[in-house]
């Protein structure tokens, strides 16, 4: 018996003999649904224009359940993930991160802010050079006694 399994075929055949799996309800394959879109949604390198073909393919009553099935983490990372130039006071909750992920897959969310600009940092003053530390150097310092 092998240890992998193909999981898609498996679900794929499911799918293809409704018949054979009548017992499976529709609320099974609706949180089966949810929550491959979970995680598809917390993984690393999907933008925003993934995500919103994620929405179209899917539709939007199980895209928002997915988006609500977040974590507060994952949905803070998400607007990260979308929006870099995102304050980190519009996303300090959970709902205040998923208000500016529906924001910014919103249709009228403007195309320029989808590109991070790049700051041009200022060379006019060069940075403070941190300061000397007393304690280094003292034996009960270094000792920890």
């Amino acid at each position: 018996m092998s240890l992998t399994v193909d999981g898609r075929a498996a679900l794929i055949a499911i799918a293809r003999a409704p018949d054979r799996f009548d017992r499976i309800k529709d609320r099974d394959w609706a949180g089966a649904a949810i929550k491959f879109t979970r995680k598809q949604l917390t993984a690393a390198g999907q933008t925003r224009n993934d995500i919103r073909e994620i929405r179209s393919v899917l539709g939007d009553d199980i895209f928002e359940k997915s988006l609500d099935a977040l974590s507060a983490l994952h949905a803070k990372q998400l607007a990260k993930r979308i929006d870099p130039t995102v304050d980190p006071d519009t996303i300090k909750t959970g709902s205040m991160a998923l208000a500016h992920v529906r924001r910014v897959l919103s249709e009228d969310w403007p195309a320029s802010s989808e590109t991070p600009e790049t700051e041009v940092p200022n060379t006019d003053d060069p940075p403070a050079a941190p300061k000397a530390n007393p304690y280094i150097g003292r034996k009960a310092f270094r000792t920890g006694r």
